[in-house]
């Protein structure tokens, strides 16, 4: 698709959209995953919950992502590596 008929604005709009949209099915085939293969007695995960996107989303035990969790993560790939090339 050419963009030069359209405006940034357009263009995120479209884009954001998109996104949107494809988060959208991947939470829900995420969830069908998770509740397909949870024990019994556990409680479902909805769609939403997996959601970035999703308004009015179950925030209760979510947190901020801070730059300690970003290094341990970066960290826990260097540990991986080894020396197998």
């Amino acid at each position: 698709m050419d963009p030069a008929p359209f405006s940034i604005r357009q263009l995120v709009w479209m884009a954001t959209g998109r996104q949107q949209a494809e988060w959208e099915r991947t939470a829900h085939l995420l969830a069908l995953l998770i509740n397909m293969n949870l024990p019994r007695g556990k409680s479902r995960v909805s769609p939403r919950d997996l959601n970035p996107f999703a308004k009015g989303r179950n925030t209760k035990n979510s947190r901020q992502l801070t730059a300690a969790d970003c290094e341990r993560f970066a960290n826990s790939f260097k540990k991986n590596q080894g020396g197998g090339g």
